[in-house]
């Protein structure tokens, strides 16, 4: 239920044993049917176009298209009748970002309650446009708790603005979960199983991590997989990070061999093509000589 018409895309072969989202194929179709949406008609700030996890990626993430008279960035609060939840606000572009079109994934609404979604759309002027909307979320997909027992520390420290992510958590393998300051849980992002181990963020704004057992995927902003590397008869062992330029290294068991755990990998992130390092001294030789990237990326 909600205030505005609010749609989901959902394979033909969604119900059928072995589907996965992490298949570059289906991700592919996916974006291609969002494109046809984006077409059909000329969405504005009253009328978006809204589509619930339009990836199959976050089961609380909600993407908003829709075009402004003049360029404006666009800042969003989100609203529970729960007093015990604060409410969560954010922007989709950064503070100088503007723009006539706007296309972002929302994320922060609370499943299995009512959000009210407040849009605020400011010129370059300061000007404000505000439109709300009302959107009944499911429950989560994985019946994890929407918010955490919290206790306040002795610290005076004032907390940063950001998102704190749990990955790993005992029964709940194929979750990545992430809360604000408050412990309340804003985003839950469904991998295909496993879990996330380590987030590697790559200079174009993308999203490098591990989201099964043998599978390590590129996600975009809005949720989509454009890339994944498939480690073969490999399956990871708790860590990732980069390698030398272009590539990042894997630690994996060989699953068809006699030796078990930290086996290393490399994966080049443009070819996809996997390799097993057998002499891991010219590796980090490499590792050393390559400049990495130091920006750090506001979530």
């Amino acid at each position: 239920e909600a205030s505005i018409q609010v749609q989901q895309i959902v394979p033909d072969e969604y119900e059928d044993e072995g589907f996965t989202y992490y298949d570059e194929s289906v991700q592919d179709r996916l974006a291609y049917t969002l494109l046809q949406m984006v077409k059909e008609e000329k969405y504005t700030l009253e009328s978006p176009l809204a589509v619930l996890n339009p990836f199959g990626t976050g089961s609380n993430g909600l993407y908003l298209y829709f075009s402004t008279y003049s360029p404006t960035r666009v800042e969003y609060t989100v609203h529970v009748e729960d007093k015990s939840i604060p409410d969560y606000t954010a922007n989709n572009q950064g503070e100088n970002g503007y723009s006539r079109l706007q296309e972002f994934l929302l994320i922060g609404l609370v499943p299995g309650m009512e959000n009210t979604v407040t849009l605020s759309a400011v010129n370059r002027q300061g000007k404000a446009e505000e439109v709300s909307f009302t959107i009944d979320m499911p429950e989560s997909t994985s019946g994890y708790d929407v918010t955490l027992e919290t206790e306040d520390g002795e610290s005076a420290q004032e907390l940063s603005n950001g998102l704190y992510y749990a990955m790993g958590l005992g029964d709940y393998y194929g979750y990545t979960f992430f809360f604000d300051n408050s412990g309340v849980l804003r985003y839950e992002m469904v991998l295909e199983g496993y879990h996330s181990d380590r987030y590697l963020w790559d200079d174009d704004g993308s999203l490098i991590t591990c989201v099964a057992s043998h599978k390590i995927a590129r996600i975009n902003r809005f949720g989509q997989v454009t890339q994944v590397y498939d480690l073969g008869n490999f399956e990871l062992h708790h860590d990732i990070n980069w390698g030398p330029e272009g590539t990042i290294l894997v630690l994996a068991t060989d699953t068809e061999g006699e030796t078990v755990e930290d086996q290393v990998l490399q994966v080049n992130l443009e070819s996809g093509e996997v390799s097993h390092i057998v002499d891991f001294t010219q590796v980090l030789e490499s590792y050393f000589d390559t400049p990495r990237p130091v920006t750090a990326t506001d979530p």
